[in-house]
């Protein structure tokens, strides 16, 4: 699943998030917020990081499949032997 955000400024302040979540080929769900804070990159990232999460959880079995870039465990490479 992959998602897509699109930020607008609506005001002094005001950001509205249009957030849309696919699947391979489909629109699975569409989801809409504003935010009050100064810079674009600060509503994008509430968007991410807040509203997208509580779709989730509001709706476990449509977006069950969705996992954030930072849910993603690093693999740490493994230490060189030196013999």
């Amino acid at each position: 699943m992959t998602y897509n955000i699109e930020v607008k400024n609506t005001g002094d302040w005001l950001w509205e998030c249009d957030v849309t979540v696919f699947d391979a080929e489909n629109e699975i769900i569409k989801g809409k917020t504003r935010v009050a804070c100064e810079t674009e990159q600060e509503a994008y990232d509430y968007a991410e990081k807040t509203f997208l999460p509580d779709l989730r959880r509001n709706y476990p079995r449509q977006l069950s499949d969705l996992v954030f870039p930072w849910e993603v465990p690093v693999e740490e490479p493994e230490p060189e032997v030196i013999e």
